[in-house]
Order: C-alpha cells, then structure tokens, then sequence
C-alpha cells in the first residue's frame, strides 16, 4: 500500500509505502524531470509502480509539451522511462497545467502487463484557431512503456476522470463532457476496442441571442424564456453542474456517483452562477454497456436498457459550496431493506 505525491516546495516525486500490517511506512524519493508535474500514477502486482509526468507551463498555440511514464520498484530505483509522443498525430498536447494551477487531470491503470491512461489536456491549434480541450484513452505496455493504442478523444471538454479495472481486466473510467458528448461519460478500453455510453446528463445554458458563435441562427426557447430574458435553442455551456465521486465494480454492473443537481434538466435553472443545490446521484450500467440500444444522433440520451438500477438522488439541503471542498457520508438503502454504507 502507498501514495506517490509532488513535494510543493521543492516539487520532487515521492512515495511513501506503507507496511502491510500499517505499523510503519518508508518514504522514497523517486526519479523525475525538473519542470515537470505528477500527472498519474498506479502500481502493479509484482511491486512496480508507474507514474506520468508532464511538462508544466502554457505552450499555446502550438508548443508541444513533453510527457514521461517512469517504471520504478519498491526500493525506488528506475527501471525504465519513455518519452512520449505529444505531438498533433499523438496525444496531442500542448498544456496539461503550471505548478500554481492544475488545469487537467489524469488517470493511470494497471492490468495484465498494460497501462490504461485517461488524460485530459488543451490540444494543439486547429484549423479554426482554437486550442480546444478534450480527454483521450491511451493504451502503454507496461513492460517498454511505449504506446500501445490510442484510442483518441472520449469527451471534449472533459474537466474530470476517475479510471478502474474491471473483474475482466478491462480499464473501465467515466468522463464529464460539456458538449461532445454532454454527461457523465463511461468507457471500456483496451489494447485493440474501446466501448462508451452516457450514463448521465444535466442541464445547459441556452443563447441570450438567436445568433450562435458559428453564425447560425435559432428561434427563441419560449419554454424558458421568462421574468424579461429571452433564450434562443442553441447553448455553448462549459459548465457541467456535476462532479464525480466515484467508479466501482458491483455484481449488477458499474456504479457511478456523482454529485449532481436536482434540477439537473431543468434548463431555466443553468443561468449565471446561480447554482443549485448539489445531491449526491447512483446510477448502475449494465456491464454489456456497449450492447444497449443507442441513439447515435443524440449521444447524451439515457435509455432504459442501458441501466439495472435507476437514478438515485439523495438530497442535501444545502447551497452549493463553490470555493471550498464538502464532504458527506451517506447510505444507499436497497429494496430489501438493507443498507450499504459508503464514504
């Protein structure tokens, strides 16, 4: 058991491991690349722990960052690094954060020799002069820690991901995208396929103008226009009004939790930073998730046959805390009047 973390002073990587009977622990400094930032890490069965670092700093619109896997053992001794390829044609990156502001976050899995990675990062210029941001699924082999597929984007914008190992070996890991597609996005990826579906979705702030920032133009959304506001049928919302709170493996599918808002397709209620409270949501997916019926022309819909349990919202009266962090503990009471207690 063990933690690998970045000194904020002095920025050196660190582990600390922790005895098997947590009596006493020991902490290693491990190898690393000055100006770089711990982006992910994870280890395996056999002691090996691997860790992602990646160049710090803003090189918009076209400065290409440098990305590191290092594999080291349980004395903290390097047994192999690799550099990689972080160009347009590969993870396509050119900001990940700066030491003061940790704008992307990354997610690192072990399993059967291989490395699963979800990283979110802004992408290299494109074609209309945007550095758009988005999250990709990345397959390294854990042995030459080189790539092994890219399975490219799984949401964009992606702000937060969480990824796993399922019973199966897969690497199972949920996304939040804001637009492409919008919701609480869950993957099965491996080294040769990759399976995605939207498990979740919320609300989005509509156009105050009927003109689009791609000069398009919408007719007015009577159903929520009201107290002198007008909005239009188009939206360009980057908030998602949801985090994530975690991703497990049940006997009757994955579980996602969330926190979401009650309100959470209530698309009258998405204006300014006005937020409303935030519940904490459950919903379980079916494990054959890429088997359920979808609507490909409206990727953020739910349907029925995706899901073995329905939403759950368990209500917290309490506003929205938006410069702090909350924590609850709560219990999911099932239908047989049990209760699994989670923290």
């Amino acid at each position: 058991t063990g933690i690998v973390f970045q000194d904020k002073q002095s920025y050196q990587v660190r582990t600390v491991l922790v005895s098997d009977d947590y009596t006493s622990y020991v902490e290693l400094e491990l190898p690393y690349l000055e100006g770089h930032l711990l982006a992910a890490s994870t280890s395996d069965d056999q002691g090996f722990v691997y860790y992602l670092t990646v160049l710090q700093g803003d090189g918009m619109p076209h400065g290409t960052r440098e990305a590191v896997v290092f594999k080291v053992d349980e004395t903290g001794s390097e047994v192999a690094r690799e550099p990689l390829d972080c160009g347009q044609d590969g993870l396509n990156m050119v900001k990940f954060g700066t030491f003061g502001s940790m704008d992307n976050v990354a997610s690192l899995s072990y399993s059967g020799g291989e490395l699963g990675l979800m990283i979110g990062r802004r992408m290299h210029q494109g074609s209309d002069g945007l550095n758009h941001q988005g999250a990709i699924a990345v397959v390294l082999d854990a042995g030459s820690l080189s790539i092994v597929k890219n399975h490219g984007q799984t949401s964009g914008h992606s702000f937060e991901n969480l990824l796993t190992v399922s019973a199966a070996g897969e690497f199972v890991g949920v996304d939040m995208g804001d637009n492409f597609p919008r919701g609480v996005h869950l993957h099965k990826f491996s080294g040769s396929s990759m399976a995605s579906r939207v498990c979740y979705t919320y609300k989005t702030e509509h156009g105050t103008s009927p003109n689009s920032p791609a000069g398009e133009q919408y007719p007015v959304y009577h159903e929520i226009s009201n107290n002198g506001q007008t909005f239009y049928k188009w939206s360009n919302d980057n908030c998602n009004y949801t985090e994530l709170g975690g991703l497990v493996e049940v006997p009757s599918g994955f579980l996602v939790a969330f926190a979401g808002e009650r309100s959470e397709l209530d698309n009258s209620r998405s204006s300014g930073l006005a937020y409303d409270p935030r519940n904490i949501g459950v919903v379980i997916v079916r494990k054959d998730f890429e088997k359920a019926p979808h609507d490909w022309e409206n990727p953020s819909y739910v349907s029925d046959e995706l899901v073995t349990s329905m939403l759950s919202l368990i209500h917290i009266s309490e506003p929205t805390r938006l410069l702090s962090i909350s924590y609850a503990v709560f219990c999911l009471k099932k239908k047989t009047h049990t209760i699994n207690c989670m923290r």
